[in-house]
């Protein structure tokens, strides 16, 4: 016999059901968003003004913002992987 969890009050399933549309919905702004760094990336398209992606993003996005975001969220799935 399976132990079955309870079912969550309607207060948090309602939550839960909001915050699972909002990840639907910003799943497809993050492919964007990984496909531009990616084209940025790949194509140098920074190289006119700055020696590597790295310093572009530090520059481009400087601490607090996309960048930091972004180094941490790698990091984060790195060590969840």
């Amino acid at each position: 016999m399976s132990h079955r969890p309870e079912p969550l009050p309607d207060t948090d399933a309602l939550l839960l059901r909001q915050c699972e549309a909002v990840v639907d919905v910003e799943l497809g702004h993050l492919w964007k968003l990984h496909r531009a760094l990616e084209l940025i990336e790949s194509q140098q398209l920074y190289r006119p003004e700055f020696d590597t992606f790295e310093a572009y993003l530090a520059t481009r996005w400087p601490k607090g913002t996309l960048g930091n975001y972004l180094r941490s969220a790698q990091f984060h799935f790195k060590e969840k992987s």
